[in-house]
């Protein structure tokens, strides 16, 4: 059945009841819980959806509807998804019957789903667009160009209102990695035993970094701690120069980062079996160094698709920093303890 289209009142006044809800939300991840369904209540339409643009790709960040493409592709190509077109053109588009657009005939979008009319428009900040929204019809239907005034407004609104929950979310991120960093410099001033130390690292480094696993290996490469793993054979596991990932950062002695382990050409298949075991995607790695040589690495890991950041590698190089005290004090303190034991033994 149909939904009854609104009067232009009703409209404007559920235009901004939305955007003071969105003034007030904080959380990205509400925000886009929310947004699919205020635009199908706005415009009256079966389905919607956000997309957010993330390097290359658009990625789906908020749905409203039963079925369809909403939930069937979450991340595509720009260049290679239909509604990439309002991202690089930075023009909306309307179709009031897909079956008939050369763009959209054919796609799984009418074939599949049996959508048949769609309004897009891009999601523009500071004149970067950083996503596109559109809503969804299984009816041949014309928007207007009330319909897509309105959609452009909510979209800038929302393109403020994510705006003002990342600036928030990295207050408190910063708040978060001050308090992990005097920590664990509070740790490393309180415990002389390495492997403290470095359960604390691997710790903060999944916290901040929001990774699904972590693990910082000194003493000739072999892994000392880890957080979230699968593996069941890193007591025997040995990284060597030039291969896998923490190869090329032993080599170079700079950090590395990829987000896609498995197809990445720059890694050596060696270390192939166990990235597969443990689902790896995303990956990043930092140099351990002491006196410029590189006496340890720091990983995390994502287990979906979630890219590292040049903040979260930022992070991994001070946590990084971090270790390499813990690691010059665990050998001083292990010189000073022979060199007593000496002294003791020599006047027995």
């Amino acid at each position: 059945m149909r939904r009854r289209e609104r009067s232009p009142e009703a409209r404007q006044t559920a235009f901004v009841e939305i955007v003071k809800e969105l003034a007030a939300e904080d959380d990205p991840e509400r925000l886009f819980a929310r947004i699919g369904e205020r635009v199908c209540q706005l415009l009256g339409t079966d389905s919607a959806s956000l997309c957010v643009v993330e390097g290359d790709e658009l990625a789906v960040r908020a749905a409203c509807g039963l079925e369809g493409p909403l939930h069937g592709a979450p991340r595509r190509k720009i260049a290679e998804s239909p509604v990439g077109r309002v991202v690089l053109t930075r023009r909306a588009y309307a179709t009031a019957d897909m079956t008939r657009d050369p763009h959209w005939r054919g796609s799984e979008v009418v074939t599949r789903w049996g959508y048949r009319a769609i309004l897009e428009v891009p999601v523009v900040l500071r004149g970067e667009v950083i996503g596109a929204m559109a809503a969804l019809d299984k009816a041949p239907r014309k928007f207007s160009g009330e319909d897509t005034a309105l959609l452009s407004a909510l979209a800038d609104h929302t393109a403020l209102a994510l705006e003002r929950a990342r600036l928030i979310g990295e207050t408190q991120a910063q708040r978060q990695e001050a308090e992990v960093l005097a920590e664990l410099a509070s740790t490393i001033t309180a415990s002389l035993d390495l492997d403290t130390v470095l359960e604390r690292v691997a710790k903060g480094a999944r916290e901040l970094c929001g990774s699904d696993m972590a693990d910082p290996d000194s003493d000739a490469m072999v892994l000392r701690y880890l957080v979230g793993t699968r593996y069941q054979q890193y007591d025997t596991f040995r990284i060597e120069a030039g291969k896998g990932s923490g190869g090329l950062v032993v080599s170079t002695g700079c950090p590395f980062r990829t987000d896609d382990y498995a197809a990445d050409p720059r890694i050596s298949k060696d270390y192939l079996e166990v990235a597969q075991v443990e689902g790896i995607v995303a990956e990043l790695v930092v140099p351990i160094q002491i006196e410029g040589r590189v006496e340890g690495l720091l990983f995390v890991q994502n287990r979906a698709h979630r890219p590292f950041t040049d903040r979260d590698e930022a992070i991994l190089v001070r946590l990084a920093d971090h270790a390499a005290i813990a690691i010059k004090n665990a050998r001083l303190y292990g010189e000073l303890r022979a060199a007593l034991e000496a002294v003791e033994a020599s006047q027995q």
